[in-house]
Formats: C-alpha cells, sequence, structure tokens
C-alpha cells in the first residue's frame, strides 16, 4: 500500500509575546539539534516556516515519538505539536516547503485544527500550559496513540528536577549501574538511593508504556505499508 511517513508540525505558542529574534534564534537551535541528533531518522530535515513554524517528516512512526519526546526537553519557547501519519505524494520528498502529502496536511490539521483550536478531542488529553501535543491519522484510531501518550505525561511531569536528571542519566547511560550513576551524582547509598529516586519518578511504569506507545506505532506502520 505504498510508504508512511511522521510529520511533525511545531508551532511557537504566543509567538507576539516574545521579540522576533528570540523566537528565530531559539527556532534555529532546536532546529540544528533536532536535525543533528535525528539525522539518520529524518527523510526531510526540519525547516523554520512562518517565521515561528517548524517542520520536520521521519520514515518511522515510532521514532516520531522519540522527536517530540526530545522536543518537551526544549525550555526556550512552548509549542502546539501536531503529529500526522500518511503518505508523501510529491516527488520532492526531501524540502518541507515543496513536499506535501497527508502526512503533512495531517500534522498541520492536528496542530491547528485540533490543539490550537482547543477541539475537545484533543484538549481531553492535554495536562499542562507548556507543550500541547495531538497525533492524528486518517487511516488508524489514533486516539490510542493520544491515550498512551497522555499516560506517559501524566507520569513523567509530576517528577522533581532531581528525578529527571536522575532518569536523563540512566537512558543517556543504559550501560550504566544504578551503582554507576549514584556515584556519578555523589550518594553515600548510590544504588539505594537511585533506585529509590526512580521508583517515585514512576521510572518502570513510564518505560514500559513508552515501549508500548512506539511498538503500537510500529504495527499500525507495518499494516498500513503491507
Amino acid at each position: 500500500m505504498g510508504e508512511r511517513y511522521a510529520c511533525i508540525a511545531l508551532d511557537v505558542q504566543k509567538s507576539r509575546e516574545y521579540p522576533l529574534q528570540q523566537v528565530e534564534k531559539s527556532l534555529n537551535k532546536l532546529k540544528r539539534e533536532l536535525n543533528e541528533q535525528f539525522k539518520e531518522s529524518l527523510s526531510i530535515p526540519f525547516d523554520i516556516r512562518m517565521g515561528d513554524e517548524l517542520l520536520g517528516v521521519c520514515r518511522s512512526f515510532a521514532d516520531a515519538y522519540m522527536i517530540i519526546k526530545q522536543i518537551h526537553k526544549n525550555t526556550e519557547l512552548s509549542f502546539y505539536i501536531g503529529c500526522g501519519f500518511g503518505r508523501i505524494d510529491t516527488e520532492d520528498k526531501q524540502n518541507i516547503n515543496v513536499s506535501n502529502g497527508s502526512a503533512i496536511v495531517n500534522a498541520i490539521e492536528a496542530r491547528d485544527d485540533f490543539v490550537k483550536e482547543g477541539d475537545q478531542e484533543a484538549k481531553i488529553w492535554q495536562i499542562s500550559d507548556s507543550n500541547k501535543t495531538f497525533f492524528y491519522s486518517d487511516e488508524f484510531p489514533y486516539q490510542s496513540v493520544n491515550s498512551l501518550y497522555h499516560l506517559i505525561q501524566h507520569y513523567s511531569i509530576k517528577r522533581s528536577e532531581k528525578q529527571q536528571k536522575i532518569v536523563d542519566l540512566v537512558e543517556e547511560y543504559p550501560e550504566s549501574t544504578y551503582e554507576d550513576i549514584g556515584e556519578r551524582l555523589g550518594y553515600k547509598s548510590p544504588k539505594t538511593s537511585v533506585s529509590n529516586h526512580l521508583k517515585a519518578a514512576n521510572f518502570e511504569i513510564v518505560n514500559q508504556s513508552e515501549h508500548a506507545l512506539t511498538e503500537l506505532l510500529s504495527y499500525h506502520q507495518k499494516v498500513l505499508e503491507k
């Protein structure tokens, strides 16, 4: 049935409240970071449109979640984020300003019609006033994706700064033991301290939910491409 893609469309919240140069600088920084970190995943690199929008396309549905997770670590700006799944129909599949197809259309619809307009389908999943995210497809039941994403955010957003720092270290250095990470942080009881912080941070619940979400996204893509 043809290749499918995931498009991620960002729009800066309340962009008029920021100096134009600040928005431009922050978006360019985020663009460079995403394009470098996910260069193997992106079929169309992120680029700025209309001054306060950032769009990119990746080949893997599951990778789209990992990219959005990274976007949430940006603290300079808050975004409306739409993730759309579908096709890229144009011959040019490398330039976001030329390429088009249902993946891009669905991402913009998810961002503008669902999130920005406060549609009830998207509104029920929004937890914080910072980044607001919605996943949309016209080919599979997209609310299953949004419900799992909501569960992940529900537990992640409650983490303290210290808990999040430990989670980041565990994810950044998967080969390290809790003992190693605890010693790096200077704890007197390294293994126990890290274990306790991860339990309080609901690390295993979030970790398994993320696995379930990426597995679900991969399944949908596989079915659509048969």
